[in-house]
């Protein structure tokens, strides 16, 4: 999502917009390196959040272990996305 700032003369620009007509430019392979790179800017870890999941994935291995959970297999969960997705016109 851009943000447009609005000028003194009432026009407007989008932050980046320059910088993103340059990277337009940009070979393919620059273009996905710069691409790769702003992403793993983003992608900050969150301790805090990893410990969160794994005590959720440990507590779902051992219910499923002690059968209080059940499984799905891939092919099928795969199979009724695929469903959906035809059904519903995309996700």
């Amino acid at each position: 999502m851009h943000r447009c700032v609005i000028r003194d003369d009432g026009n407007y620009f989008v932050p980046g917009g320059d910088l993103l007509r340059q990277a337009l430019q940009l070979p393919p392979n620059d273009r996905a390196a710069l691409v790769e790179g702003l992403i793993t800017s983003l992608d900050k870890p969150d301790p805090e959040l990893d410990a969160l999941w794994l005590k959720e994935a440990e507590s779902r291995m051992a219910a499923y272990r002690a059968g209080e959970l059940g499984a799905v297999d891939a092919d099928e969960v795969f199979a009724d996305l695929g469903s959906l997705r035809t059904s519903s016109g995309g996700i």
